[in-house]
């Protein structure tokens, strides 16, 4: 088989959009797959609609660990920064993450989702917040509750000692 560009060249292997033949020159591989000079914008632009700013990405999981990631496409690992957030660490690794992430997929070098990740993003900040004033309700009404039942024991103790 020949290379469909340059005619007197063996072709080293076939585009796996179109099938025609290329050389080593005219071999473009993108996501361990190899595409002729040709498909390769039409399958770049296909499987990457989504750009992701990275400052953004990096903003993001600055102000809520994870966020950033969940931006990215990347939910499982957004979820797993913020719940792991608290070491700091995490936190900090997170912030470099998203915006390295955003840059790759912005290369074409992650293939992520043509789906827009601000749906994610938007529940999962809509949900923390509700998630902490329910737990914060619950405390205001277990803490003066509990603080009660101790004081009434202490004292239902202190009159049996008599």
């Amino acid at each position: 088989m020949k290379c469909a560009v340059h005619s007197e060249r063996e072709a080293i292997g076939a585009c796996v959009e179109c099938g025609l033949g290329f050389c080593d020159e005219c071999r473009v591989s993108m996501d361990n797959k190899n595409y002729c000079k040709k498909c390769v914008d039409k399958v770049a632009k296909k499987g990457n609609l989504a750009n992701r700013n990275p400052i953004v990405a990096a903003l993001l999981s600055f102000i809520i660990p994870g966020t950033g990631q969940i931006y990215n496409g990347q939910i499982g690992k957004g979820f797993l920064v913020f719940f792991t957030s608290w070491l700091i660490l995490p936190w900090i690794y997170g912030v470099f993450d998203a915006y390295s992430v955003a840059n790759k997929i912005n290369k074409g070098e992650i293939a992520i989702k043509t789906s827009s990740g601000c749906l994610p993003v938007f529940l999962f900040i809509i949900t923390v917040p509700v998630c902490v004033s329910i737990v914060s309700l619950l405390a205001a009404i277990a803490i003066p509750n509990l603080l009660r039942a101790r004081h009434n024991a202490n004292e239902a103790g202190a009159i049996a000692a008599l």
